[in-house]
Order: structure tokens, then C-alpha cells, then sequence
């Protein structure tokens, strides 16, 4: 009895069309992103690009939105949607003891968990999104041009004065101090 051998091809999993770049299109993909919407859901609908395409569309300065850059504009989208995703972040934390008042308690502390969870989840994102209104870090940034680094070196002498040198914004001072008094 000889066995006869089955062969399948394994369908190919569809690929989305490439979708070429207009204005208007990404006009709309960077207001899809401002309202906080995902970018993976935008790639799944019709007319929109894929993930790469956007990626790819991001490094071309050649694509622009009016007189700005796609990347420009796509970088401010996605600080608008952080600015959404914290307003709904708010929203959880000032109700989050709404609805559950009617709950048994073992109810009410599952709920209560998937809230904070949801505003866990809300802040990390929101950090990633815009680091520098809502990261772990946010308002305790040094060196740049609003909170400038401050350095005072301070040697001393054999004959035991001392002397400071302070260095802002480039420009280097030397401070003759006094002796401090003990």
C-alpha cells in the first residue's frame, strides 16, 4: 500500500496595499493620532497607511503638510494625543468611586483595580507619548535652556584663601573669596 502524500500551500497572509502619500490623507492620519486614537487601528482601515509606510513617510523630508514637515506635524499629533489620554486619565481618577456604590465589596475592589490600572497603563503611555510635560522626569530637567546647570569650583591656596570660579552659560569667572569665619 503506498501513502499518498498531501501537499498545501499555506495561504499567504494579505498585505495591505501601499497607499501613496497626499497632503490629505495625512492631514487626516495626524488628526486620527491627535484624538488619541492607536496607531494600528488607523493602519487596519481603508485609504490609510501601514505602520511602515508611516515610518517611511516620517523620514522623507520631501512630504509636507502645508509648509511643515509630515514629521512635524505627526510629532505634535502625538503630543496632542498624550494631552487626551491624561484629560481621560483625570476623568478615571475624580469618578473613580462612581457606579460602585451598589457593587458587593469584592465587586468594588475588582473595578476599583481595573481603574487604577487603566490610569497606570494612561501614564506610562502619556510619558512615552510626551516626555517632557508628563515623563517620571517632567519639570526636573537640567542644562537646557530654561533651568541652566550652575557650577562653582572652589580651590584653595597654600597660603590657606581660597578661590571660586563660577561657570555660567559658558563663560568662566574667577572669584577671589574671603576666609570663611569659624
Amino acid at each position: 500500500m503506498t501513502e499518498k502524500v498531501i501537499s498545501y500551500r499555506r495561504p499567504r497572509p494579505s498585505r495591505k496595499p501601499k497607499v501613496k502619500y497626499n497632503e490629505r490623507t495625512a492631514r487626516r492620519l495626524c488628526e486620527l493620532v491627535a484624538e488619541g486614537q492607536p496607531l494600528s487601528d488607523i493602519a487596519k482601515r481603508r485609504g490609510f497607511p501601514s505602520h511602515q509606510q508611516v515610518f517611511a513617510w516620517r523620514i522623507n523630508p520631501d512630504y509636507k503638510i502645508g509648509d511643515r514637515t509630515f514629521a512635524d506635524v505627526y510629532d505634535d499629533a502625538r503630543r496632542c494625543a498624550a494631552d487626551v489620554l491624561f484629560d481621560e486619565m483625570n476623568v478615571l481618577t475624580t469618578t473613580a468611586m462612581k457606579g460602585t456604590e451598589d457593587m458587593d465589596f469584592k465587586t468594588r475592589g475588582v473595578e476599583i483595580s481595573a481603574r487604577r490600572l487603566r490610569v497606570d497603563t494612561l501614564k506610562f503611555v502619556c510619558g512615552k507619548l510626551f516626555p517632557r510635560a508628563y515623563g517620571d522626569t517632567a519639570g526636573r530637567s537640567l542644562g537646557d535652556k530654561d533651568t541652566p546647570i550652575h557650577v562653582s569650583i572652589m580651590t584653595y591656596t597654600d597660603s590657606g584663601s581660597r578661590s571660586v570660579g563660577k561657570h555660567d552659560e559658558g563663560e568662566a569667572q574667577s572669584v577671589e573669596a574671603e576666609e570663611p569665619s569659624v
